[in-house]
């Protein structure tokens, strides 16, 4: 009966080969896929080639799958290993950048002052119109943008002469903020779930380890 050389792939990810003796290459398809592994190599051993003595000699063995341990195994486990430490990597500056923003939003929010700015103007040499606000703090009048965490800025819209409640800290009353949730913990928040999500899954793929072909 023919012997048939494999390569395949098992239902973890795990890389497998081995010998198999079977009428025909469908056969020997069929009784591996039976075996729940996925087939990507399938080649009948000659008498000829280097690997007939050894598919001899392990007659009675040569129905078993071993793992692979060649070179280009150990290749694409390290990728997959160094695929799910870059993206574990990615998630935890994230997840630190989010929280970051969403302590200092919460910090900046308890010790700020609040005012109510008045939109006296329109920043028109970007590509998206500004409001200029302005406000009064330590009697002095402050002009400013409507900014949030990390200085974004953010397009308000409003008609001139609106009134639009602000955040200021008594030291820096020119960095002033919008005092509304959106301006203030949106971005920190986004940062901190994408973060917790990247982490996650690389922390699933060094667990597991599932192989990159």
């Amino acid at each position: 009966m023919p012997t048939f050389r494999f390569e395949a792939m098992d239902s973890t990810g795990e890389d497998q080969a081995g010998h198999i003796q079977a009428a025909s290459p469908d056969e020997a398809m069929q009784v591996l896929r039976g075996r729940g592994l996925f087939v990507v190599a399938l080649d009948e051993v000659t008498e000829s080639s280097d690997e007939a003595g050894a598919a001899g000699s392990s007659a009675t063995a040569s129905d078993s799958v071993a793992p692979k341990s060649n070179g280009a195994n150990t290749g694409r486990g390290s990728l997959g290993w160094r695929g799910g430490l870059i993206v574990t990597a990615v998630g935890l500056v994230c997840a630190a950048v989010g929280l970051c923003g969403v302590l200092d939003s919460a910090l900046f929010s308890i010790r700020a002052e609040r005012a109510d700015a008045i939109v006296v103007d329109l920043d028109q040499t970007g590509e998206v119109p500004i409001d200029i606000l302005e406000f009064a703090a330590l009697g002095r009048q402050y002009r400013t943008g409507p900014r949030g965490t990390f200085g974004v800025t953010w397009e308000l819209s409003r008609p001139l002469g609106s009134t639009v409640p602000v955040l200021y800290a008594p030291d820096h009353p020119e960095d002033a903020r919008l005092a509304a949730f959106v301006p203030q913990f949106s971005i920190p928040l986004i940062l901190l779930v994408l973060g917790l999500m990247f982490t996650s899954a690389g922390v699933l793929v060094l667990r597991y380890g599932r192989r990159i072909a």
